[in-house]
């Protein structure tokens, strides 16, 4: 599932991930646990820190308390680093698996999941038929 405030962000994190093999769903923000719930079964939350509408802390106090083995991926880039920065390091206090500044290319970010052992998992689309997803 993928959570970013921007549409082209959002749409160009899908965009590699597809590259990468996987199958993402973007979710907005005030509604990921109703379409964890929904629309799973996911693998991976990548998700922006500072959201619009709901902490990025939040998202990862909920993955992690609906399902503590789906890993999540915070990552931020538009606020000052200092503050980004901090918040990452929340992020993974709180149980981010990976943190992470933007902006992201494929090679980055396929080295991100390999790191956290999602390069090859479940979610990854061997062919076209496979439906499960990728958060």
């Amino acid at each position: 599932m993928v959570l970013d405030n921007d549409d082209e962000t959002a749409l160009r994190l899908t965009r590699m991930l597809r590259t990468l093999g996987h199958d993402p769903f973007v979710a907005e923000a005030r509604y990921y646990l109703e379409d964890l719930q929904e629309h799973g079964p996911f693998h991976l939350v990548i998700t922006e820190i500072f959201l619009k509408d709901i902490s990025g802390l939040q998202v990862v106090l909920g993955v992690k308390g609906l399902d503590a083995s789906i890993k999540v991926v915070a990552m931020s880039g538009g606020a000052p680093p200092a503050l980004s920065d901090d918040y990452l390091d929340y992020a993974r206090e709180f149980g981010a698996d990976a943190v992470v500044r933007k902006p992201l290319d494929v090679e980055r970010l396929d080295a991100l999941l390999a790191g956290i052992g999602q390069a090859d998992g479940p979610h990854r689309r061997p062919d076209a038929s496979v439906t499960s997803r990728i958060v």
